[in-house]
Parts: C-alpha cells; structure tokens; sequence
C-alpha cells in the first residue's frame, strides 16, 4: 500500500521570464489623521514604479525556481490571471498607515470593496524596512486603525521609558498591521489585496509572477503614497562619502562590529534613536 504523498505542488518558474523585482513599499502617515491623503476621480499618472536594472538578474539566468503552492495562490487573496479584469469601488494604492486605515474606515462605514495594491511583502509601509531598534515616539494606543487597539495599553515597567504609556516596537508594529490585514480586511470577503505589486497607473498593475491586472474603480483611486516616506535603508547616503569610511544606514548599526568612534548624521528622532541604542549598549559619549 502506498504512503499518500502530503507534500504541497511545486511549480517551476523560469528565471528568464521573469520581470524585475520592484522596490520596497512606501507610504506613511499616522493612522489617527488623513493628513496627504488625496482622492483621485482620475487614474493616477504621478507615481513612477522603482525598477532594478536587469543586470541584477543577469547571474541567475536559465535558474529555475521551485515555490510550494498555497490555497489562495501566492497572494494573501483572490488570484488572478494574466491581464485579468477586475472591478471594484476603490483601488487603494499602498498598504502603509494611511492605506490601512483608509480601508479600515471603508468597511466601518460602507460596504464597499476595495483593492489594495502594494510593493511591499507585507501591510505597514515605512515601517517594513525600518531599523530594528525603532519604537513609536507616542503611545502605542494612539496610532494604528479605530477598529483595533496596538498594544495592551500598559505603562512601560522597567527602561528609559518607565512609568509612561508603552511604546511600540517596528515588530509590534508590523504584526499589528498584518493581523489587520489578516484578522479582518480579507475575511470580509469585501478586500483584495496584492502585495509586491507594481502600480503601473491609469488602473492598472504587475504582480511579481508577472501577471498584469487591470482595475475598473466604480468610484476612486486612493493614492495612500502621496507623502512618500522616505527612511534612510530605501536610498544611499545623499552626499559623497571618503574612502575607507563605513558610512551606514540605521539598519545595519546592529550588524557592525564595535567602532573606535562613531558620527551620527542628522539630530532628528532617527538620530535620537541611533544615540540611545549606543549608550544603551555600552557606547560613552566622547566615541
């Protein structure tokens, strides 16, 4: 008698086939305003798709991928063939905060649908590639959706920030928006969602497989990525840089091996933040 095979389908993908990966999400601002956000009754002409050069892919060519199958496709949603059609109420362009908690005001107040279309892997914009040490700088209870509460609302016991309001974290921050996405917009029934997709405007976008989709919005497309956040990990340093020098994006200060001296560009929250974790971590003040 034959064991039956459990293991999930695989499919092959081709490597020449395949189009450039797309860059990262972008897109925040607090969940509690709608500050930037701006509807349009016209399809989208301004947003320009972050493309990587082929040569990227130019090592790998004739590889071939092997990707498990999962119920839903590859997506967190409805699948859909190549330049399939789809029609929908809103088209919500980006999943960061103001995404998300356009969304979460839709399916409060209408019974709507929505598509959201997003670069990156998963729903919080900004905060997807933020650097690992970074925490709200405002009480966890004021941010995120009306329709769910981020963090137990507890005073902070122990640390720099004892005895005030808790302060979320980037991998709080990042669960919350997911369990948004995955607790209660695609259970609806009434959310589409398409993550590491290229808006390509006029209605229309590219999935990472390739599949081309063209939405027919009955009402507005929403662009959620008009403040076009920008954190230091999505570009390279804006001004040159001598030889020999490790010049690095807060993301990386945790990989890095112990420094003689260390200079931190720029005095806002995120040089703050990079201050705190080094004297949190040993680093005296005159390094």
């Amino acid at each position: 008698m034959r064991t039956p095979d459990t293991r999930p389908p695989q499919v092959e993908l081709d490597v020449d086939k395949m189009r450039p990966v797309v860059g990262a999400g972008r897109g925040y601002s607090p969940a509690s305003s709608n500050a930037g956000l701006r509807l349009h009754s016209a399809p989208l002409q301004q947003q320009r798709p972050l493309r990587h050069s082929d040569d990227r892919l130019a090592s790998h060519r004739g590889l071939v991928v092997h990707i498990p199958l999962v119920e839903g496709g590859l997506m967190n949603g409805p699948t859909h063939g190549p330049t399939t059609a789809i029609e929908t109420d809103y088209l919500v362009v980006g999943a960061g905060a103001m995404g998300i908690a356009f969304t979460d005001t839709l399916l409060a107040e209408s019974e709507a649908r929505v598509v959201i279309v997003d670069r990156a892997h998963q729903p919080g914009g900004h905060w997807t590639t933020a650097y690992p040490f970074v925490r709200l700088h405002q009480p966890s209870a004021y941010y995120g959706v009306n329709s769910r509460a981020l963090g137990n609302n507890t005073i902070d016991a122990v640390g720099w920030n004892r005895g005030l309001n808790e302060l979320a974290s980037v991998g709080e921050i990042c669960a919350y928006f997911d369990a948004v996405m995955q607790q209660q917009f695609l259970p609806s029934g009434r959310v589409e969602y398409f993550p590491m997709s290229d808006y390509l405007g006029d209605g229309r976008f590219r999935t990472l497989g390739g599949a081309e989709c063209r939405v027919t919005v009955r009402r507005r497309i929403v662009d959620a990525t008009y403040l076009q956040a920008v954190v230091p990990s999505m570009r390279p340093a804006p001004y040159s840089v001598a030889p020999g020098i490790d010049c690095i994006a807060p993301n990386d200060l945790a990989k890095f091996s112990a420094r003689d001296r260390y200079v931190v560009v720029g005095a806002g929250k995120t040089g703050m933040d990079v201050c705190l974790w080094l004297l949190r971590n040993g680093v005296t003040p005159r390094s």
